[in-house]
């Protein structure tokens, strides 16, 4: 008689009895069936729930609940207790990776979200996580990053390292875009003795200086009434 040891399949075996696409690099169907504080096991085809941390899931429009499905990555067939360890933000990032690649190469802008501040700047979400510097959140420091949380920006893609997955975005270029064209207008409609509303910028102790549509100029405080 064959020993109960003998008779059981080992963890081995089972995964190695499960349908051929779900493998290591795979891309699957995750089926929620069981949240807890540090992750959440998810059907994925194998003979053993996947388990994907709960921190992948920070920054998610909504917490992941059973009976959710979404795209998932399946990066080892061994993984925490024996779970397969799946990732539900590598899979979000494959698959919004080509939306990322065409703005970088067109120059077009994305929408991003900012979802948390970070040392040097801001995490944003474009369809995946991104790095938006503190340098390039606006055209003037920002001191407080914390309150761009949730913001909903537009902002264009400066670096990008595809193998990686990793994506450098700044806002300010588009700022300097749009004021270097309103610039460019407000310099053909200039004239001696046209009269313009401005907004102070900054004081000297010789004057102002105003901002007119993207041009700056000086008011000399003789010529403040």
């Amino acid at each position: 008689m064959m020993s109960d040891v003998q008779d059981e399949m080992t963890m081995a075996e089972l995964l190695n009895e499960s349908a051929p696409q779900s493998r290591s690099g795979s891309l699957v169907t995750a089926h929620v069936v069981e949240v807890s504080p540090t992750g959440v096991l998810v059907d994925v085809g194998l003979k053993v729930e996947g388990f994907i941390p709960i921190a992948e899931f920070r920054g998610a429009a909504k917490p992941p609940v059973v009976g959710d499905s979404f795209p998932a990555l399946i990066k080892r067939v061994s993984g925490p207790e024996g779970h397969p360890l799946v990732s539900f933000k590598e899979a979000r990032d494959r698959s919004h990776m080509t939306h990322v690649i065409q703005a970088r190469d067109t120059g077009n802008p994305l929408e991003a979200t900012v979802v948390r501040p970070v040392k040097g700047g801001l995490i944003v979400d474009v369809g995946m996580e991104a790095f938006l510097p503190a340098s390039q959140v606006d055209r003037r420091p920002v001191k407080d990053l914390q309150s761009w949380v949730g913001q909903k920006i537009q902002v264009q893609v400066i670096e990008m390292d595809a193998a990686k997955g990793n994506v450098v975005v700044s806002r300010r270029k588009i700022l300097d875009k749009a004021a270097a064209q309103k610039r460019d207008e407000t310099l053909k409609e200039l004239q001696v003795g046209s009269v313009h509303k401005g907004t102070v910028t900054s004081l000297t102790g010789f004057g102002a200086f105003v901002d007119i549509g993207g041009v700056e100029g000086l008011l000399r405080i003789t010529d403040v009434s």
